[in-house]
């Protein structure tokens, strides 16, 4: 008999009274909770898994881009020529498209392969030469995009960055630690002015001083609309907020910056002439993974070399935890821009660090390289508060099986092979609602 339900009975034969309501509702939680348990190890009961021999192939398959329109394939290619040639850069559509067809094309360049690690950011705009977060737009059918913005990565672009975080949150300890005395006036147009000189001083663009001369003419609006009695401190805090909305909202100088910062991307490909930092970090990772593959148990079948893999993973990779933190509370003390952009993609394998996203572009990386075709899956996991994160989908024969290698290097086990009903019923995964139905026409 199950002790719970034991214990529960000797006790209303000892107070019948009172206990009658108490063991029906017991007796329903434990049946409910035998249920689950049943259905869960039911999910969890290992799966027969063809037994399928390494081919050693690399498997190129683009599964995201696949299933993009042909309208939406052209503008893919138009990105992945900029890529190739390891230059940003500007393209303006030939028909404007939707928040939705952007992302997708978003999607398919970031995550259909490991190829374009120093893919940082595609910039969306609209016909007003306003910023469009296409995430947030895609039900939005009036959202159109007229223009794109594409940022690769390069030792240039690490250094100026590393540089304008630096400087930015000097700017900020300077803003707080000026005294309660001075006007506040004053010492809002001091910061306008410090932050103006960075970037000047950093992306060598005069257009920024300009910029804090308009900004300081409109100092004294911003301050008559705070709210009277409002402490200084809240009155810093507005005055950021404030800041930030009219440099990325404000339409009347939204086509200077576009093209100010068009300028900048011009500039940094020009500077960006050597192109052996890319070759040497390909050749880094390429040998790496080279070097896991080569110690494949020899006789290995699909599932094994997966499983090795992972096994590889939980031994020599660890968690960036500092970089979840600077994610989670915008800390700029914790910023490492030199880690963070290679933390999140496959040259997390040169340094044994990453996240999420970092795991699953190696996991995927080395299957693919023997003859296993896998591709990247993101959603949200509980324990993390539904927080983002991807894991890994696996192609064996006719079915498709899925990892977490974050969860398993976090606890330093290897777990088995998951069919979508184990996966998802298990382990408390849920796919983006924009993930989930991001492929249907």
């Amino acid at each position: 008999m199950n002790k719970q339900l034991a214990r529960v009975i000797s006790f209303a034969k000892k107070k019948p009274v009172i206990t009658i309501g108490t063991v029906i509702v017991v007796l329903i939680l434990v049946t409910g909770g035998a249920i689950r348990e049943f259905q869960s190890r039911r999910f969890m009961k290992p799966v027969e898994i063809q037994n399928l021999p390494l081919s050693y192939q690399l498997v190129e398959t683009r599964h995201f881009y696949e299933d993009l329109t042909e309208e939406e394939k052209e503008i893919y290619h138009k990105l992945e020529y900029l890529l190739d040639h390891y230059i940003g850069g500007e393209v303006v559509l030939e028909q404007p498209i939707s928040s939705r067809s952007c992302f997708r094309v978003e999607t398919a360049l970031r995550e259909d392969s490991e190829k374009y690690w120093y893919y940082t950011h595609l910039r969306p705009y609209d016909e007003k030469y306003m910023l469009v977060n296409a995430v947030e737009e895609q039900e939005n059918p009036d959202k159109l995009i007229y223009k794109l913005i594409l940022i690769v990565e390069s030792e240039v672009y690490r250094r100026l960055m590393n540089e304008t975080f630096a400087n930015y949150k000097h700017s900020i300890d300077m803003l707080n630690e000026l005294t309660e005395e001075s006007d506040l006036i004053e010492t809002l147009g001091i910061n306008v002015d410090y932050i103006a000189y960075i970037f000047e001083l950093t992306y060598g663009l005069p257009y920024y001083s300009e910029m804090a001369g308009r900004l300081k003419n409109k100092l004294p609006e911003f301050l008559n609309d705070l709210p009277d009695g409002i402490d200084r401190a809240d009155a810093i805090q507005n005055y950021s907020q404030w800041l930030n909305d009219y440099l990325t909202t404000d339409p009347n100088y939204s086509e200077e910056l576009y093209n100010d910062i068009i300028d900048c991307i011009a500039g940094l490909n020009e500077l960006n002439s050597d192109l052996s930092y890319y070759s040497e970090m390909d050749a880094r990772v390429e040998q790496k993974l080279q070097e896991i593959i080569n110690e494949i148990p020899k006789g290995s079948n699909q599932e094994e070399a997966v499983q090795y893999f992972s096994q590889w993973l939980v031994d020599n990779m660890v968690y960036d935890d500092v970089f979840n933190e600077y994610i989670t509370t915008n800390n700029y003390d914790l910023i490492d821009i030199n880690k963070q952009l290679a933390n999140v993609n496959i040259t997390s394998i040169n340094n044994g660090e990453g996240v999420c996203t970092g795991f699953v572009f190696v996991l995927n990386a080395l299957c693919r390289r023997v003859g296993i075709d896998a591709y990247f899956v993101s959603g949200y996991v509980r324990g993390l508060a539904y927080g983002r994160h991807a894991w890994s989908a696996i192609i064996i024969g006719d079915e498709t099986y899925y990892k977490d290698p974050t969860f398993e290097i976090g606890n330093q086990e290897v777990r088995p092979l998951r069919t979508s009903a184990q996966f998802y019923h298990s382990g408390g995964y849920k796919l983006f609602d924009w993930f989930e139905d991001l492929w249907k026409q």
